[in-house]
């Protein structure tokens, strides 16, 4: 009996991490069908499930190399190929060959970012932009983003620049001295992005993301600077 809570127990997080997978293929689905809208929600819906099943295995304390792997495997389906075919049948098919190569920019921007985590790992701060937040950007940019088809087409290559660029992105936005505030804050804006897709809160969502990647760049900039942009000092010294 043991045994098997110790399977179901150190199982828990690669079942949610399959029921992401699942998720992110109805978004494809979606896709296909010409249910955009749907797609971009259901992405996003994918972007909470990433955080639960990392949660949920640190919680348990069952990280494990195979779960790692699991994840971003499913990472480079879910937050690359989905919201890649979304963006193309949105807007980049319109463009011919030149569209369907910024279409497969995102997914191998997103394989090469994944790939440079798995290898040298991240202790502050990851390496380029992580590709949930791309993902979730190209989400929001079909659901609420000013209808031109110029913004359409030039955020996803900047996205992939920024997923394959050197810039230090922080793996834990700290907004707070204390980290339960800023564990509370982080699943507060988890739910608030839940309850936005269900309500269709459409421009808010848009603008949520804007706002979270003007933050996460400034404290990106703040980092090669030596600058906290939260406290507005200067750090004494590097982490």
């Amino acid at each position: 009996m043991q045994v098997v809570k110790a399977f179901i127990r150190s199982n828990i997080p690669n079942l949610i991490t399959c029921i992401n997978f699942t998720v992110g293929f109805a978004a494809i689905l979606s896709t296909f069908n010409g249910n955009y809208d749907s797609s971009a929600y259901l992405i996003l819906w994918c972007m909470v499930l990433d955080g639960v099943d990392g949660g949920m295995a640190r919680l348990l304390g069952v990280i494990s190399p195979m779960g790692q792997q699991l994840d971003s495997l499913v990472d480079v389906v879910v937050f690359g190929v989905a919201p890649a075919l979304l963006m193309y049948g949105f807007v980049l098919n319109q463009y011919g060959i030149w569209g369907a190569i910024l279409c497969a920019s995102f997914p191998i921007a997103g394989a090469l970012r994944l790939a440079r985590f798995n290898v040298e790992g991240a202790v502050h701060f990851y390496s380029g932009q992580p590709i949930t937040i791309a993902a979730a950007t190209l989400a929001t940019v079909v659901l609420g983003a000013p209808d031109n088809a110029h913004i359409h087409v030039a955020i996803l290559p900047l996205l992939a620049v920024l997923m394959v660029s050197p810039i230090p992105y922080p793996r834990k936005l700290r907004i707070f001295p204390h980290r339960v505030l800023n564990l509370v804050a982080f699943w507060g804006l988890m739910l608030a992005i839940l309850a936005c897709t269900i309500a269709q809160y459409r421009l808010f969502l848009f603008l949520l993301a804007v706002g979270y990647n003007l933050l996460i760049l400034c404290i990106a900039i703040g980092k090669t600077l030596n600058f906290d942009f939260v406290t507005m000092r200067r750090r004494v010294s590097s982490e």
